[in-house]
């Protein structure tokens, strides 16, 4: 099973996602992204990393899942940033 438990032993949590996706589908949206996407071509084909400069051992890893992404949702991000655009 594709699972990531993580958490304390007061506030213990798990995120399952089947068997679709890659470590990215763990990088949640920050209105204050610590880092972004990369879409580039390579041998004909498609790719993303991500980039990132300055993270420390043991932070989150963030993106801004852009305005886009929210428009089409009917969910309000809970990043919590005082710069946050979702509020």
């Amino acid at each position: 099973m594709d699972v990531m438990v993580a958490g304390t032993d007061d506030n213990p949590y798990q995120i399952f996602q089947g068997q679709m996706g890659n470590f990215t589908r763990f990088i949640n949206h920050s209105c204050r992204a610590n880092s972004q996407f990369q879409k580039f071509i390579w041998r004909g084909r498609e790719r993303i990393v991500v980039v990132s400069r300055g993270i420390t051992a043991g932070s989150e890893i963030t993106v801004d899942y852009s305005d886009r992404y929210w428009e089409r949702l009917g969910k309000k991000c809970l990043c919590g940033e005082a710069c946050c655009r979702f509020r």
